[in-house]
């Protein structure tokens, strides 16, 4: 990865926590930063998964212990326990950019395909 579309990753991942801060200390609940389907990040809550499980938008077998494993940042609980640890912090910003790359790669093979069908 060069270092501009490093840069880019880091902004686009630092808005989304923040984003994820913001809403914890408005509405106290524990808010999870997910990735989705066309390369941007998500942030939701418990009650936000719940409604994409009625619009069948995720699958039934979704659910927070789910969110935890996949999400790439997650704020503490509304007691403030079970906060995020840095170094498991740092693995998942580590997995991000990886995951923002492929994602990079496969807009630009996506590209390349649709130039040849001209």
């Amino acid at each position: 990865m060069n270092i501009f579309r490093k840069i880019k990753a880091f902004l686009v991942l630092y808005k989304a926590v923040e984003q994820a801060d913001a809403a914890y200390r408005q509405h106290g609940r524990r808010f999870f930063v997910m990735p989705i389907a066309d390369g941007k990040l998500m942030v939701m809550d418990r009650y936000d998964l719940r409604r994409l499980k009625v619009k069948h938008y995720l699958s039934k077998d979704t659910n927070v212990h789910t969110l935890l494993s996949d999400s790439f940042y997650f704020t503490p609980m509304r007691n403030g326990l079970e906060e995020i640890h840095p170094q498991d912090r740092k693995r998942r910003e580590i997995a991000y950019y990886k995951w923002y790359d492929l994602k990079c790669k496969l807009r630009r093979i996506e590209r390349r395909k649709s130039r040849k069908q001209r």
